[in-house]
């Protein structure tokens, strides 16, 4: 199911299926174009636990289809979960007692001494070659089982490692995703202003030196936040912009903006590479 909030007014509605919400955010859509009207929607997919399966942030009016804005959202499935049960048997005890027999044995007296001496030496040889065969049989399956447990175990903390470094930086961008895209937002803004003097809060040391254009020759028209990832530190972020040339023409491109943390700048984040322009069908 789904859950939309509009973050104008924190107004939270719950909707049960895609199709659901694809009309939802197609009448909402329409009713903002016809009122001149601008606001986002924040979407989360959730499983029916309330554990969320991905976010996607909306800017009302679309500027194309809502199966475009939408397309691949909403489609996750949720992960089905087992539990096996233990079967137990019990076995009652047999109220029958076997009997014991009693075998009658010849006794032989030997014919001679040295002969019996020779006989028990030689079965003590032999017992004593059967037990060191049995003991060295046994290191052998000790042997074998700490392997395998030594090499169980460090499948399983690597495995662990590994969801626990998942998760750690799923709340990270859960965290920082609002703030990032409120940053992003206003870059974007200032990106096309036309004054690069006004970039400089927003960019790296090494930007600072290089230098951004600003984009001078296009009109913003509208922005739309799309996705968000993490790779050592730096936060790509991706929005939708429509913008228009001094012509009228209007044309809807993908902008790829890379920031990375720092404490000491204006909002906390700065931008480490060139803004990066994509067809938006790609």
């Amino acid at each position: 199911m789904f859950q939309v909030t509009n973050t104008q007014t924190d107004k939270v509605l719950t909707i049960p299926d895609r199709d659901g919400l694809l009309s939802y955010i197609n009448d909402q859509s329409v009713w903002a174009k016809d009122r001149k009207d601008t606001f986002n929607l924040e979407i989360h997919h959730v499983t029916s636990d309330g554990e969320i399966l991905e976010n996607k942030h909306v800017q009302l009016p679309l500027s194309g289809y809502v199966e475009e804005a939408l397309a691949g959202f909403g489609l996750k499935k949720e992960k089905k979960r087992f539990s096996f049960g233990k079967k137990t048997s019990a076995q009652k005890p047999s109220n029958k007692q076997e009997g014991t027999k009693t075998d009658k044995q010849d006794l032989r007296m030997a014919t001679s001494a040295p002969q019996k001496a020779k006989k028990i030496k030689d079965g003590d040889r032999k017992k004593a070659r059967r037990s060191v065969s049995i003991f060295s049989i046994f290191l052998l399956v000790i042997s074998t089982i700490a392997i395998g447990l030594s090499t169980y175990a460090i499948s399983a903390y690597q495995l662990t490692k590994q969801h626990l470094n998942s998760v750690e930086k799923r709340l990270t961008l859960q965290e920082v995703e609002p703030k990032l895209e409120v940053v992003g937002r206003y870059f974007i803004a200032t990106y096309y202003s036309g004054d690069s003097s006004r970039l400089t809060d927003y960019l790296s040391k090494d930007l600072k030196a290089e230098g951004v254009t600003t984009r001078e020759n296009e009109t913003l028209q509208s922005t739309m936040f799309e996705s968000i990832s993490q790779n050592k530190g730096t936060f790509k972020m991706t929005f939708v912009v429509q913008e228009a040339t001094s012509d009228g023409t209007k044309k809807t491109v993908r902008l790829t903006l890379a920031f990375k943390e720092d404490k000491q700048s204006t909002y906390g984040y700065v931008l480490v590479r060139q803004p990066k322009y994509s067809s938006f069908t790609d």
